[in-house]
Formats: C-alpha cells, sequence, structure tokens
C-alpha cells in the first residue's frame, strides 16, 4: 500500500486555564518519522503532528479513530514535557486536556472524557448499589483509596501508565502484610497472589516496567502493551473491592 503524508491536528486546553499559559513562539521537535509542533494561547494548545503512513483515511469511522488515538498517546508525551518544562519553571502543575482531533480533513475524535475500554461498566450510569460498594470499602480503607488514586493516574499519563498500575497493586498488597497477631509477614505477595487469582508470572512484565521507572529509566510501552496492563489492573483493583473485601476472612 502506498504511503501518503498525514497532517493531524490536536486541540485542548491548558489546566488551570485561570492562568492564561502562552508560548511566544512554536516549539518544534521530532518523534521518530514524526513532526510536532506545539502551540499555547490563552491556556489553549495546538499540536500539529506531520508524518507518513499507508493508513487511508475515510473508509470506516471507528477504524480511523483507533488508528488516530494511539498517535495521540504518544504525541501527548512531547507535549507533556513542554508544559512540565513550563511549570517546572513557573512552580505550576499544569495539565492538558484533549478536546478534539482530526487527520488531514476528516474530524475523528472528540476529548477522551473516559475511557469505556477499560471501564468496569458499559455505558455511563453507574448503579447506586455499586458505587455504594466501592465508596464504602474506600472510605474504611486507605490501601483502596491510594490504588484507586494509583489507576486514575494510569489512566491519564501515558509514559507512566506501567508504573502507576503496579503501584496500585502494591497498594491492594499492604492488605496482605499482617499476621493476625498484627506482625508483618514474609508472604504478602504470595498471599495476594492466591486471595485474588494472580501470580508472579502475570506481573512480571509489568513488574520490570515499573521498577526501571522507578529507578529514573524508561522503558518503551506499546499502545497494545499500555491497553492490557490498564485493563488487566483495573480487573485486579475490582476483583479486590467487588469480591474479595466483602467476603475476606481473617488471614490464617
Amino acid at each position: 500500500m502506498t504511503e501518503q503524508q498525514h497532517d493531524l491536528i490536536f486541540t485542548g486546553l491548558i489546566h488551570p486555564q485561570a492562568g492564561n499559559w502562552h508560548l511566544d513562539r512554536p516549539v518544534q521537535m521530532t518523534q521518530g518519522d514524526r513532526r510536532i509542533e506545539v502551540f499555547f494561547a490563552n491556556s489553549a494548545f495546538n499540536v500539529r503532528v506531520t508524518f507518513r503512513d499507508d493508513h487511508q483515511l475515510g473508509n470506516d469511522g471507528e477504524e480511523d479513530a483507533a488508528w488516530l488515538n494511539p498517535i495521540w498517546y504518544e504525541t501527548e508525551a512531547a507535549v507533556q514535557s513542554v508544559v512540565d518544562s513550563l511549570g517546572f519553571i513557573l512552580a505550576a502543575s499544569l495539565e492538558l486536556e484533549m478536546t478534539a482531533g482530526r487527520a488531514d480533513t476528516s474530524a475523528l475524535v472528540g476529548g477522551l472524557t473516559s475511557m469505556p475500554a477499560f471501564a468496569c461498566v458499559e455505558g455511563n450510569r453507574v448503579e447506586p448499589e455499586l458505587l455504594g460498594l466501592y465508596l464504602n470499602v474506600a472510605n474504611k480503607n486507605a490501601n483502596v483509596r491510594h490504588a484507586l488514586a494509583d489507576m486514575r493516574m494510569a489512566l491519564r499519563l501515558t509514559i507512566d501508565t506501567a508504573f502507576y498500575c503496579f503501584r496500585s497493586i502494591e497498594c491492594l498488597r499492604q492488605e496482605f502484610v499482617l499476621d493476625e497477631d498484627g506482625t508483618k509477614t514474609l508472604r504478602s505477595w504470595e498471599r495476594m497472589n492466591t486471595a485474588l487469582g494472580i501470580s508472579k508470572a502475570d506481573m512480571e512484565p509489568l513488574t520490570r516496567l515499573a521498577t526501571a521507572r522507578r529507578h529514573g529509566e524508561a522503558l518503551p510501552l506499546s499502545h497494545d502493551d499500555r491497553v492490557h496492563w490498564l485493563r488487566w489492573t483495573r480487573e485486579v483493583v475490582a476483583r479486590y473491592i467487588e469480591e474479595y473485601y466483602p467476603n475476606r476472612q481473617p488471614l490464617s
């Protein structure tokens, strides 16, 4: 299939918007064979990504969106580096919100307010009983609150997904640290794995990615692997809250 040049535009906001964040001139960078131009004005951003690819637009809207989303996830890391540099110098905590994206002349994606592919339910409605279960456990348990917060960060920060997924699991491990007499056990990982139906082999690739990031190294994470670890970790956290916690027995 013949390659063609694509011109992608992503637009969005920089929070907190009250800062009126701007750049005096565009920032240009490269990411592999992609050329990226970043514009900030009045707390809004525009990002242009130019590259060659054999994907043909216009055949299938869902297929086109599936092709475009991974490109944004990868581009977001580059744009976030600009935001983090600006924020570091100004001592400001800045966040990106992509609101729309198009490729060439086609509008393909809107703002990613949620990610249905990783959700625990279909649609946007959460039944009161299910939400109540989560609120009850989170209210009583700091480790669960931390696990949920880490999953929020895993969904938000593309380049740190593996790190936060692993740390979410580590938060749950704290639930298995103490013996009945209050002393710490050396078998907390084994206990958690048994209770939640996972294994060391299941987690080994995630452990490697997260450990590298924890020590300052950045190992590459493909879009497919990111999707896999987000789904896997959310299933484990949901299993703990929905199944294990309500029926848990004292550790023997």
